[in-house]
């Protein structure tokens, strides 16, 4: 009879543990609300134990809950795909269609950010108060996060093919994003925050079509513009005197035309611009642009090229501008 006993509690013990399977984490839906609960990070998974049927074994209910510890690797493979938050110092970077956010000084990592798509370009605003994320593939979104407590505030959707790269303006009211180079679009956003709830809304307030490929942006505070640049790409796209962008006149898709200056300069008008940064405080007024073959550019306010200076380096990838300091990233081969 004993070992009858032993026998039946070892087969109750094997039907429980065959029940103790986690469901599958839900995919998102098509609303906001839907796609942040998919997103939520860290990933956790939940289950209950199936209670065993006829036996005098009877286990209690558990919960396993598996939660996001760690993301090895990266597929960060260009300058817009890696962003600081200028307040906090953490590193954004994308992994997939996860964007980890690390912490130099604890040398971990803090919070993940989740999209349906793979990550094409990141971005902080400002204040390090919203992070913008931008897919790529076939109907994208620009999602904007909360920078502190990682939920979801705004979800933007006109890019047809994936966004290459953003910048915010320095009050976070406005996102510029350009296309990858099939989209060949640009768009202006208007970003208004609901004090009561949090959420953002957002909405397309200028468009412009773009031929070239575009790598990189930035926003000039004393100049009151955006800057794009590119390959043979260098435009700059002014905002009034009350805060709206300047138009032509003309719609693409029901969207006011954005009216844009082209760079004036006397040489590297064909070259690659991979990456551009506005100046600060005595430089307030310059814009900096490092190109493909390793030349540092500065332009002034009536965007004409004043200087250039070659870095003596095979490549040039990209450039960071504070009131002090001036620093580029270059491949020496």
């Amino acid at each position: 009879m004993g070992t009858l006993a032993a026998e039946k509690r070892r087969e109750a013990h094997a039907r429980d543990a065959h029940s103790s399977v986690a469901s599958p984490p839900s995919t998102a839906g098509a609303s906001a609300a839907k796609r942040a609960a998919a997103r939520a990070s860290p990933s956790s998974v939940s289950s209950s134990v199936a209670p065993a049927a006829a036996t005098s074994l009877v286990m209690p209910a558990a919960k396993s809950r598996l939660t996001l510890e760690r993301v090895i690797g990266m597929t960060s493979l260009s300058n817009a795909m890696m962003a600081v938050n200028p307040v906090t110092g953490e590193i954004a970077y994308s992994a997939g269609c996860i964007v980890v956010i690390y912490n130099l000084r604890r040398n971990k990592q803090v919070r993940y950010y989740r999209v349906e798509k793979s990550v094409a370009c990141l971005c902080f605003s400002p204040n390090g108060q919203y992070l913008a994320i931008g897919e790529k593939g076939y109907s994208p979104a620009i999602t904007i996060w909360n920078g502190t407590d990682g939920t979801l505030c705004a979800e933007l959707q006109q890019h047809k093919y994936g966004v290459a790269c953003m910048a915010f303006s320095r009050d976070g009211r406005y996102l510029l994003s350009a296309g990858l180079v099939h989209d060949q679009h640009m768009y202006a956003w208007d970003l208004t925050k609901d004090v009561g709830t949090g959420e953002v809304e957002g909405k397309a307030i200028g468009a412009a079509q773009i031929q070239e490929k575009v790598l990189s942006m930035d926003y000039c505070q004393e100049g009151n513009f955006f800057v794009s640049v590119g390959e043979k790409h260098f435009k700059f796209w002014f905002l009034d005197d009350r805060d709206g962008f300047l138009l032509t006149g003309y719609a693409i898709n029901d969207i006011p035309e954005m009216q844009h200056r082209n760079a004036v300069m006397s040489t590297k008008a064909e070259a690659t611009f991979t990456s551009v940064a506005c100046g600060y405080g005595a430089c307030r007024l310059k814009t900096f642009a490092v190109t493909s073959d390793g030349t540092l550019c500065c332009f002034g306010a009536s965007c004409i090229m004043e200087r250039l200076v070659s870095l003596e380096a095979a490549h040039g990838n990209a450039i960071s501008v504070t009131e002090a300091h001036l620093t580029w990233m270059m491949l020496v081969k």
